[in-house]
């Protein structure tokens, strides 16, 4: 392996063609962050059914949170600076600096921020920062039952993820791309297809 394949570049991806929307995912992310009722850090929602019987007509459930962007908008806008891209890319929010004013949930445009009224602080997926740190797998992946949601190196050619990356290239889709966010998080389009305004649903 050389240097460069070497240096960590921690990614998920999430195979839409793989997901049955059973929302283990989530429930996964519930427990092992503590994230209170009327908050979720990853949520799943329904496409379709649309399209017509029998050659035209989807049905598929997208999985998503944060999605971990090069150029998150709700780093720059934070007045505390308590939303923090790291060295290894993971976006952040620091508990002790978080006044939960409010600022960065406008500016996300994949919604995924809230403020969770317990503790008084935004909240959102962190990919599990506390397993992750330790080598092992965010929860959400953990329990998925359809094997839709790998994480890894994505500079490690012998990884599930760039495995799997690899061979599934042709539908390769990051969400929203045109609003400068740069999104790491790897989707796979269902075989069936997703449109433009499916996309563009999902965030309203």
């Amino acid at each position: 392996m050389s240097r460069r394949e070497a240096m960590s570049r921690p990614s998920i991806l999430i195979d839409l063609e793989r997901c049955m929307g059973c929302m283990s995912c989530r429930i996964a992310c519930k427990m092992e962050n503590n994230v209170p009722v009327g908050n979720n850090l990853i949520d799943v929602k329904t496409i379709g059914p649309v399209g017509t019987f029998p050659k035209n007509l989807r049905l598929y459930y997208v999985p998503h949170g944060c999605m971990q962007c090069n150029n998150p908008s709700c780093v720059t806008r934070c007045p505390t600076r308590a939303v923090v891209k790291r060295n290894d890319g993971l976006v952040t929010i620091d508990p002790e600096l978080c006044i939960a004013c409010g600022i960065c949930i406008p500016d996300c445009p994949y919604n995924a921020i809230s403020i969770n009224t317990v503790l008084g602080t935004a909240i959102k997926c962190e990919l599990c920062k506390q397993l992750t740190g330790n080598g092992k797998k965010p929860n959400c992946v953990k329990h998925c039952k359809a094997h839709a949601l790998f994480f890894g190196n994505l500079n490690d050619r012998e990884s599930d993820i760039r495995q799997h990356l690899e061979k599934n290239r042709d539908r390769v889709v990051r969400f929203l791309e045109g609003k400068g966010t740069e999104p790491t998080v790897i989707y796979l389009k269902p075989k069936c297809g997703m449109e433009d305004n499916e996309i563009e649903w999902l965030f309203q």
